[in-house]
């Protein structure tokens, strides 16, 4: 998918989207729109410009899937705010995960 195309998918899915906590999003709301903000522990495929993003907030941790670079360079320990869809985590059928259509920066970091 190109950047385009993800521009278009958030204006849509910012209006249905949710706010969450990470630790009440669970594969029974597989499919819905949220948004979440966390701080960024740890970034991993940034190589294959389809980089993961695992986002904590006081109440959890998830898995965060982007599917082509973010507008912004995002790096560990950044607060964001993710918009996208809860999906089972590929590299943990068991856990949730986030395939987002959006991650941008706030402009604070947790302390």
């Amino acid at each position: 998918m190109s950047r385009r195309t993800f521009t278009q998918a958030e204006a849509e899915h910012n209006q249905s989207a949710r706010p969450y906590k990470i630790g009440k999003i669970n594969l029974a709301i597989a499919g819905e729109v949220v948004s979440i903000t966390g701080e960024v522990q740890n970034i991993s495929f940034k190589w294959l410009n389809r980089p993961h993003y695992q986002v904590k907030d006081g109440t959890g941790d998830i898995r965060v899937i982007m599917f082509t670079a973010p507008a912004e360079e995002i790096k560990r320990g950044e607060k964001v705010d993710v918009l996208g869809v809860v999906v089972k985590n590929i590299f943990d059928r068991r856990n949730p995960a986030i395939s987002a259509v959006s991650i941008k920066k706030r402009n604070n970091k947790v302390s």
